[in-house]
Parts: C-alpha cells; structure tokens; sequence
C-alpha cells in the first residue's frame, strides 16, 4: 500500500518539481551543469526509485542534493525540498528510519506544505525511535494540508491507541503479579522459619 501512495503522491509532485526546476534552470549561474548532470541524476534517482535499487537511488540524489545546494546555483526551495523527499523515500523503502525522518524534516524545512513529507516522517518517526507522538503530530499535519491523507491518520490514531491500550494492559499485569507475589513471599518466609 505504501508504494501505491509513494507512486501517486510523488507522479504529481515529481511533475510540478520537474517544471520549477527547468524554470530554475535558465536562472542559475552554472546552467551548463544544472541542465546537464543534475538533470541526468534526477532522472536516474527517479528511475532507480522506481526499479526499486534504492542505494542507486539514494546516491543519485545525493548528488543532486549537493549540487542544488551551492551558493552559486540559485534553485527554488521546492525544487531543493522534492530532491529531499525523493531521497528519504529511498532511505524509507529501505528502512533506513533515521535517515528517512532527517530526509523528510529538511523537505519539511523548505517547503512546509508538503503532505506527503509530513505523513511518511511520522511513520519513519514511529519505526525509528518509537515515537508514537511524532507519529500522530505528522499524520494530523498531513491530513490537514491534504485530505487524501485521512485514511493515514486513521491509522496512526488506531496505532497509537493499540499501543497505549497494550502499555494499560501491561501495567495492570505489573500490578497483578505484584500482588501476587506479596503473600507468595509471606508464604516462603513462613516456611523458612517453621523449618529454621
């Protein structure tokens, strides 16, 4: 299911980042590399993503992210902050989970409405560390910016309940088994001293 919203989310992303980036183009003060190298790179990252070889993908737009970085090279943030996502997808399909969630917050960083960013860093924040919370704050943001992410918050809100529901559960056996042992222990010292 993920690759199915990954492959919507990012067709019509990729489309409107692909026009802000040739737009870009003709601004930057190394034109020659942007329209040559960087392009082929994005191309490449995206073709890679898609044949699902996400270390390839994963270097390619590592040297997208650098190049579009240099002072020199003037490039709208959205440009910038869609070469993030598309790398922390790659880290996400690999379950590199903290390179995902760093990935996604510097795409967040540049371009703070983007839905999908916000809803797979909250998944990745979940995976990586057990951030239940994050995971919850992302699903809520997203689903705000794009209501095609409601169904993802719906999930969040049930997982975050399980696991709440399930740390209930736990702390009521903790107590239970405490309870429990107390004349157990009375038990076994009664024992030892009768037999003392």
């Amino acid at each position: 299911m993920f690759m199915f919203y990954l492959s919507l989310s990012r067709a019509a992303g990729f489309l409107a980042v692909w026009v802000l980036l040739l737009a870009t183009q003709a601004q930057a003060q190394n034109g020659g590399f942007l329209r040559g190298e960087v392009q082929r790179e994005w191309q490449a990252g995206q073709k890679a993503l898609g044949e699902q070889k996400f270390d390839a993908a994963i270097a390619h737009f590592n040297r997208v992210v650098t190049a579009l970085q240099q002072p020199d090279v003037p490039m709208e943030a959205k440009v910038v902050a869609e070469a993030f996502a598309l790398r922390a997808d790659a880290h996400y399909s690999k379950q590199n989970w903290k390179s995902a969630v760093a990935d996604y917050s510097r795409c967040i960083e540049l371009d703070p409405k983007n839905a999908s960013a916000y809803a797979y860093r909250g998944v990745a924040r979940k995976a990586a560390s057990g951030d239940y919370d994050g995971l919850l704050a992302d699903a809520e943001m997203a689903a705000r910016l794009d209501p095609q992410y409601e169904d993802m918050l719906d999930d969040a809100r049930s997982t975050v309940t399980w696991r709440r529901a399930m740390q209930g559960f736990l702390m009521l056996g903790a107590l239970v088994l405490a309870i429990g042992v107390v004349p157990l222990v009375r038990s076994i010292a009664h024992l030892i001293k009768a037999g003392a």
